[in-house]
C-alpha cells in the first residue's frame, strides 16, 4: 500500500516572511522538503488561539508533526523486525542496530532534540 500523505522529510520553522506573506510570530509552519528544496509544500500550521500565549507548545506540536514521516517509517521497519514471519537469524545485529538508531532519531526529532 502506498502512502497517501505528502512524502517526507518534513521540517518546521517559526513564522516570518514566506512567499511574500508576513506571518505573525505566534505561528509555526510545517513544510515538506520536496525535491531537495526546503519549504516547498505547506503541510500544517500550529498557532495559539490567544496571540499572547507562549508558543512553546506550538513549537513542540510542530516538532511532533514534522517528525511524522520518520516516525512512521521507523515503526514500519521495527514491525518487520518483530514480525513472527521474519526469521530473526536472517537479520544481522548491525541491521537491528541501524533500525533502532533510526527510530531513536525520529523520536528525538519529534521531541525537538535534533
Amino acid at each position: 500500500m502506498s502512502a497517501k500523505h505528502t512524502p517526507g522529510p518534513w521540517t518546521f520553522r517559526k513564522a516570518g516572511r514566506f512567499q511574500g506573506i508576513v506571518y505573525p510570530p505566534h505561528m509555526v509552519h510545517i513544510y515538506a522538503d520536496a525535491k531537495g528544496r526546503r519549504c516547498t509544500e505547506f503541510i500544517a500550521n500550529c498557532e495559539s488561539i490567544d496571540i499572547g500565549e507562549d508558543v512553546g507548545e506550538d513549537v513542540a506540536n510542530a516538532h511532533l508533526i514534522a517528525a511524522a514521516p520518520e516516525l512512521l517509517e521507523a515503526l514500519k521497519e521495527l514491525i518487520v523486525l518483530m514480525d513472527l514471519q521474519t526469521p530473526i537469524h536472517n537479520i544481522s545485529g548491525a541491521e537491528i542496530d541501524a533500525r533502532v538508531a533510526k527510530a531513536e532519531a525520529a523520536i528525538k526529532k519529534a521531541r525537538g532534540e535534533l
